[in-house]
């Protein structure tokens, strides 16, 4: 407890636990669990090889990101730029702040009055607490539930799962499920507006509540942009590292776009292929 380290913690392999009140001035690596306890700082980014542990203890900053292809749990209070997991869930606590994007590839969960900017599982379902606060859009494989009160400033999405709207939430923009699941509104849920099925035949048939909203307006075509993701954030010196390509439907890239996209990629430099 109370240490103070002003550069880098970094380990190969090993096991990295930091204590309560600790503050890192630099970024925090390893393959193995990274547990960094509360009441602290971390001045750069927590960086995960592999399929390492990521855990921020209780009123934690972490001034940068966090990157891994384990799973993340932020304790409640703690602030950090954006999370991502490339092989498991990420857990946000109570009254978390994430100024960026929050992503993984299993399920999603933001606790009661956390705000988020975005938030997306390609594998799994997606929770929004109570309270919570989305500036962005939702998109997830799975069920969506966001919690009573919450606050969506963009749009939501499912590609299988039913989608749940808790008492009194706000959507500001398009719900759709894009498997025709369930769209269930609870009493006074205020949504912008829905669509049940694809984008050229939306539908409210699948949309059950007091009030149903109007249809969306239709999705562009064609992709918003493409991504180019590195697996974990960082690379190891002599070890190959993956890059994943990602259409996306919107600007945040909350949402993947599915319409299939074709075209010829290529790599330049030592040691590249594709």
């Amino acid at each position: 407890d109370n240490t103070s380290v002003s550069g880098d913690i970094t380990s190969n392999s090993g096991l990295i636990v930091v204590g309560d009140y600790a503050d890192i001035g630099g970024e925090i690596k390893t393959s193995g669990t990274i547990t960094l306890g509360s009441f602290g700082s971390v001045g750069s980014n927590m960086i995960g090889i592999s399929a390492a542990t990521i855990t921020v203890g209780t009123y934690t900053n972490v001034a940068g990101g966090i990157g891994t292809g384990g799973a993340v749990t932020v304790g409640e209070h703690s602030s950090v730029v954006d999370i991502t997991s490339t092989g498991d869930a990420v857990t946000v606590g109570t009254f978390v702040t994430v100024t960026g994007t929050v992503a993984a590839s299993g399920a999603v969960t933001v606790g009661a009055n956390s705000q988020v900017a975005n938030a997306n599982s390609t594998a799994g379902a997606l929770t929004v607490g109570t309270g919570a606060t989305v500036t962005g859009d939702l998109a997830a494989s799975g069920a969506i539930l966001i919690g009573a009160g919450a606050q969506v400033n963009g749009s939501i999405t499912s590609t299988a799962g039913a989608i749940t709207l808790g008492a009194s939430s706000t959507i500001s923009s398009c719900v759709w499920s894009q498997s025709g699941a369930a769209i269930a509104l609870t009493a006074g849920a205020a949504v912008n507006s829905v669509c049940c099925g694809s984008a050229s035949a939306c539908t409210s048939a699948c949309v059950s509540g007091t009030t149903i909203p109007p249809i969306c307006q239709p999705p562009s075509a064609g992709p918003h942009h493409l991504e180019v993701r590195h697996g974990t954030g960082s690379g190891l010196t002599c070890s190959p590292s993956t890059l994943i390509v990602v259409a996306c439907q919107d600007a945040a890239c909350a949402s993947a776009y599915t319409g299939g996209v074709t075209g010829t990629l290529t790599a330049t430099g030592a040691g590249m292929t594709v």
